[in-house]
């Protein structure tokens, strides 16, 4: 399921194409899922987004909208929030930690004036 999540990030996906995708019912998907792993298929899918999302904020230069949009929100303000919840940090902060992570000297320097 994971696999067919990371495809179709982009895509708003529902417990009814989550299913199909595992050759399943909608019942017994929620069933396993929750059993296995527990939690929710759309809660998974939401992790699963916010993991490619954290991902993408520590190694590309991409803009926090433009990876909310990748990774399938169209409102900004609802992924701040979902990251937030699932990492503990905003994603600006993802994105400001992780460079100063790569690159701890550039982070010090400053241009003489």
């Amino acid at each position: 399921m994971e696999q067919f999540v990371a495809a179709n990030l982009g895509r708003q996906l529902t417990l009814d194409e989550l299913a199909r995708a595992a050759a399943t019912s909608s019942r017994t998907l929620a069933r396993r899922v929750q059993a296995g792993l527990g939690m929710t298929p759309l809660e998974f899918v939401q992790r699963v987004r916010v993991a490619h999302a954290s991902h993408l904020l520590e190694t590309t230069h991409a803009s926090v909208e433009d990876v909310a949009a990748r990774v399938g929100y169209a409102d900004t303000a609802a992924f701040r929030r979902v990251f937030r919840r699932y990492v503990g940090e905003t994603p600006r902060g993802r994105h400001g930690n992780s460079r100063a992570r790569r690159s701890p000297l550039k982070a010090r320097e400053s241009p003489a004036p």
